[in-house]
């Protein structure tokens, strides 16, 4: 998918969660653009520089490249666990926000009631609360 970004990070291979429209890009004739293809809260990787620069009054500039969503690590219960299966994922309700573990079990690009295939499984994780939880690389369907 095609996406604007800021000039200083529009590079093969760069990896950001999108967080949303700014102020300063209500008014902006390429607002659809750079906005229309992502979404809220998603990874995303920059996989090729299209070259044609743009001015941004946020950024200074920005470069057409083309983006893919990227797969995110979150921690699910081994029974679910297997390459290419799908699952409805669900964040891990943690009580302990200061866990080495948290960024797994309330990963960043994916969400509660997504639909994802699981790409990759890693490792179990030593869960402090004695959950049984392995990291898997999910991607959202």
């Amino acid at each position: 998918m095609i996406a604007l970004v800021d000039s200083e990070s529009a590079r093969e291979g760069y990896e950001y969660v999108y967080l949303g429209e700014a102020d300063e890009c209500e008014m902006c004739s390429l607002r659809l653009p750079c906005h229309h293809n992502l979404e809220r809260g998603r990874r995303y990787v920059v996989k090729s520089v299209r070259g044609k620069t743009h001015p941004c009054s946020l950024f200074g500039q920005v470069v057409v490249c083309d983006v893919d969503e990227m797969g995110v690590d979150g921690a699910i219960a081994p029974g679910f666990a297997f390459v290419g299966s799908s699952i409805t994922f669900k964040s891990v309700d943690c009580k302990n926000p200061l866990c080495d573990y948290s960024g797994l079990c309330m990963p960043e690009g994916v969400s509660t009631g997504d639909r994802c295939t699981i790409t990759g499984v890693k490792k179990k994780i030593n869960c402090p609360e004695k959950r049984s939880l392995v990291v898997a690389t999910l991607r959202r369907i």
